[in-house]
């Protein structure tokens, strides 16, 4: 990743030739020559700027992790199913009546017909096929089997089975997941003592534990809520776990791994690109991976065939080159401003102790700066980002880390319980941060890591302020939200100022 506009060219520029060069064309049905080698010109140099500014490698991990598909357990689900021995009408409500059998019998039917025709299908149509085909077949006989209080314990043990390829941080992701679900104020009844769910089954409080009750949810305990819910007068489910099928179909961790709305766009609009630009220029996909730095027959140059074919006539394809070259442009500085893989790592940190804070808190905030310090690049370390303790003259900062040719300077600061957030300290961090940026032989990037134990919410963007600042805020607060007192919010600044701080007393 890479924010920094002294060394790539900014959106605002591209879109000014992006500009000139519509404003140039005549007939888009019949562009003149000059027209074409500007376009030419203007695809490669986006192409290479979406490259340094993304990892696309990563970004290829994950959708060919995704298109790894166990089909041994995907076959498995309706032998299970079978075995339950199913009525042939459940009766789920008065205008819903679920065919066990037949809906079996349909998974079976997707199952085998993904299986058969995977290497042509594109990423949209596989993920159709197991998050609609297979899945809702699926949750219909999981909500008969409910409704006749029939256990699936040979589907737990195949879904835990998958949660058990995941390490600490994808598993406290999922977790979150589950936490978000029951904030809901649709799901609060399910938390009531009549309710299926106890008052302290939210609690994170082992690995073992938690790939268990993950299990027990995903394949019985949320359609059991969902007729709680239901005789309460509650309709609707929040969505914010994997569903059985999908966790069922995972050939490792990598594939719990979701592509963010940006990211899947922009899958979309490579593979749109490289068709284009194939036709206009005969650039080949070689070229397009050759700029992306990724590899010549990776998903992402494949384009998807579409779920509705539009009967209208299609754009002339410099048009819709233009048209592609605008979302490229966009969606770059959105992912290069987010979601680099030291962010996301350090957001996975950040999700896993602030659920297991309840359980560890007195350990966590027995330590110090450096023990929290050490912990945090050793996290790093172990996922493949090189971090260090270093020093610069007289001056010595925290860590160190590189990735994909990029430097990181994060400070670590530890705010007690007894302490009192502000507006001067969470200043002073940022200004010792960035004398250490300044100090350092290249540009780095500076990510201010703020272990915050005391009664105040310290809210924080998920972007870069001003394209190499960010603040990580970890709250580690005994208190639940109710018994806040403080939030304090950080702000980019306006002027000369760095960031704005806005603090909210309750």
């Amino acid at each position: 990743m890479n924010t920094n506009s002294s060394k790539l060219p900014t959106r605002p520029y591209f879109l000014e030739r992006l500009h000139s060069l519509e404003d140039y064309i005549d007939d888009y049905d019949k562009p003149s020559r000059e027209a074409l080698d500007d376009a030419e010109a203007l695809t490669e140099e986006m192409l290479v700027a979406a490259h340094q500014s993304i990892d696309f490698k990563d970004l290829e991990r994950r959708i060919q992790a995704r298109r790894k598909v166990d089909f041994d357990s995907l076959a498995r689900i309706p032998i299970i199913l079978s075995e339950l021995k199913l009525p042939e009408n459940v009766v789920n409500s008065p205008i819903l009546t679920i065919r066990p059998i037949e809906q079996i019998d349909q998974m079976r039917g997707f199952i085998e017909a993904l299986k058969t025709n995977f290497d042509r299908m594109g990423n949209l149509e596989i993920a159709t096929a197991i998050d609609v085909s297979i899945a809702g077949r699926l949750g219909r006989v999981l909500v008969a089997a409910s409704k006749l209080n029939l256990k699936v314990p040979a589907l737990v043990t195949l879904v835990e089975s998958k949660l058990e390829l995941l390490d600490e941080s994808q598993l406290a992701i999922l977790w979150a997941a589950v936490q978000r679900e029951f904030e809901s104020e649709h799901l609060a009844p399910a938390l009531e003592p009549s309710g299926s769910v106890p008052r302290d089954w939210l609690k994170y409080d082992s690995r073992e534990s938690i790939v268990e009750k993950l299990a027990h949810y995903i394949v019985e305990m949320k359609y059991k809520i969902m007729h709680e819910m239901a005789d309460r007068g509650l309709d609707g489910f929040p969505v914010n776990l994997p569903a059985a099928a999908r966790i069922i179909s995972w050939q490792s961790a990598t594939a719990s791994e979701r592509l963010n709305e940006q990211e899947l766009a922009l899958q979309v609009g490579v593979a749109r690109i490289t068709e284009i630009i194939n036709k206009l220029f005969g650039r080949t996909k070689d070229d397009v991976a050759l700029a992306l730095g990724i590899d010549s027959n990776s998903a992402l140059l494949r384009k998807d065939r579409t779920l509705f074919e539009s009967s209208k006539p299609k754009a002339p394809a410099l048009k819709s080159l233009c048209y592609e070259l605008r979302k490229l442009s966009r969606i770059t500085e959105f992912l290069a401003s987010k979601s680099g893989p030291v962010e996301r790592v350090l957001r996975q940190y950040k999700l896993g102790i602030e659920i297991v804070a309840p359980d560890i808190i007195d350990k966590l905030s027995e330590k110090n700066e450096i023990r929290l310090q050490r912990e945090l690049a050793k996290f790093l370390i172990e996922r493949d980002i090189y971090a260090v303790g270093t020093k610069f003259g007289r001056s010595e900062t925290d860590l160190v880390s590189t990735k994909s040719g990029n430097s990181y300077i994060l400070e670590v600061k530890k705010y007690s319980a007894d302490e009192r957030l502000s507006e001067r300290r969470l200043k002073a961090g940022l200004v010792q941060l960035q004398s250490y940026m300044d100090q350092h032989p290249s540009s780095p990037f500076g990510i201010l890591v703020v272990y915050n134990f005391t009664d105040s919410i310290l809210l924080a963007p998920e972007t870069w302020i001003r394209g190499r600042f960010r603040v990580l805020a970890i709250n580690l607060q005994r208190a639940p939200p109710s018994g806040r007192t403080r939030s304090l919010t950080v702000e980019s600044g306006d002027g000369s100022e760095t960031v704005s701080v806005h603090l909210v007393d309750t």
